[in-house]
């Protein structure tokens, strides 16, 4: 929108889905939408959007590791690419959640060519002994102190889980497992919306 009319931009124009689920603006001013069939990446080149400034991506599992960021021997596999959820951490990397996890992209050393690599969030590198999967994640955020936090809900709720950098942990208050989203307030306070039972905190 530029103020007088609107430009839309679909499946016709090479866009991989039409169901937009959500989007986020990188530090570096490109535009991240997830869709019900992989990403969609907005890289602005001049004033006005044009359809070269789009380009789709699926997510591929197992590209790189993720603790030593070493290629993985080619063989193409795509992961679940319907795309709840998008987080830029405090250094940068972009979060996808899926349905069947999340993945993890840094556009600093990740990028090959025009092509993201991604790496799945849950490796050996992961103290997890819950045996978790973050699959269903709708809402994630990264504290003031770098705590990152996740919630799922819908078919797979783990309820509301997080990752202090080296254990992954999870909570369900009231044994409830579905929440939507989370909210940190100026004071540091968390809020977890429940999706039948209001907000927990």
């Amino acid at each position: 929108y530029d103020g007088t009319s609107f430009i839309n931009f679909t499946h016709l124009d090479g866009l991989c889905h039409d169901d937009i689920l959500c989007c986020r603006e990188d530090k570096n001013g490109n535009i991240w939408f997830g869709t019900r069939n992989g990403l969609i990446r907005y890289k602005p080149s001049g004033s006005k959007p044009e359809k070269k400034d789009f380009k789709s991506f699926l997510i591929s599992a197992n590209t790189i590791n993720r603790s030593t960021r070493a290629k993985i021997p080619y063989t193409f596999k795509p992961a679940d690419n319907f795309v709840w959820y998008i987080l830029q951490d405090k250094s940068g990397k972009l979060w996808f959640s899926t349905n069947k996890g999340i993945y993890i992209h840094d556009p600093a050393i990740d990028d090959a060519g025009e092509t993201p690599l991604f790496a799945q969030f849950i490796d050996n590198s992961v103290i997890n002994k819950n045996n978790l999967h973050l699959k269903d994640v709708s809402g994630m955020l990264q504290d003031k102190q770098g705590t990152m936090w996740f919630v799922s809900g819908y078919m797979e709720g783990e309820g509301i889980c997080c990752y202090d950098g080296q254990s992954l942990t999870n909570f369900r208050p009231d044994n409830l497992s579905q929440f939507r989203n989370i909210i940190e307030r100026k004071n540091g306070e968390l809020l977890f919306l429940n999706i039948f039972h209001g907000a927990y905190t």
